[in-house]
């Protein structure tokens, strides 16, 4: 597990509800790092935000973290 997974672990963790129901998968391409976080309907409101500001601010985070020289998008599913 890298950093980036470990920061999105803690954030998954500080505002989902089910704190043991979600899943982080990363999917490594050439030029792009797909990082999906699944959680339950119920805790995907919640991850998202109202308007979606939540869901911009941790693509955002992560975005600006990601240092190895490729794109970092975060996408966000239910389980």
């Amino acid at each position: 597990m890298n950093k980036i997974e470990n920061l999105l672990n803690f954030i998954a963790e500080s505002i989902l509800e089910n704190k043991d129901s979600y899943k982080i998968i990363r999917v490594e391409s050439d030029m792009n790092v797909l990082y999906t976080i699944q959680v339950k309907k119920e805790d995907l409101g919640r991850l998202i935000g109202k308007g979606g500001k939540t869901a911009s601010a941790i693509r955002t985070l992560i975005y600006s973290c990601h240092s190895d020289g490729k794109r970092a998008t975060v996408k966000f599913e239910e389980l």
